[in-house]
């Protein structure tokens, strides 16, 4: 686990945030969460969490774009769609508790824009605060 602690804490000092990739998470949608840490500690943004079963590389991507827009001073709210993460896709996020801290969730549509079939869970499971893993097995 130093091993762990000491890449955390080298990607805190060199980018100011790192993110944690969670792909058997029974308390969120399609069992993956990705979320960040260190976010609000370096830019005073909440964190950003992402919950759909999608290539990893992308989705790191994305949230890559999502900080830098923070970086240069974009304040994300849920509710409003943001052009520019993703080419082509209008993004929104919505409020989620992601173990005991407020965060957003990164909602990535279909290729039509919808929220249908695994892109519609995405929006549940919006609350896995208190969880703990012994509990779940």
């Amino acid at each position: 686990m130093d091993g762990v602690k000491k890449l955390q804490d080298e990607n805190i000092k060199k980018y100011g945030w790192y993110a944690h990739y969670v792909y058997d998470d029974k308390m969120c949608p399609s069992g993956i969460n990705i979320h960040t840490h260190h976010v609000w500690e370096s830019f005073k943004h909440k964190d950003i969490q992402v919950c759909l079963n999608l290539n990893p590389k992308l989705l790191h991507n994305v949230i890559v774009n999502v900080i830098e827009g923070i970086k240069e001073g974009i304040k994300y709210e849920p509710g409003k769609m943001y052009a520019g993460l993703v080419d082509g896709f209008k993004l929104e996020f919505i409020d989620a508790i992601e173990g005991n801290r407020k965060v957003l969730r990164l909602l990535i549509p279909d290729e039509n824009g919808k929220y249908e079939g695994i892109y519609a869970t995405q929006l549940t499971k919006l609350n896995n605060a208190d969880v703990h893993p012994v509990l779940l097995n």
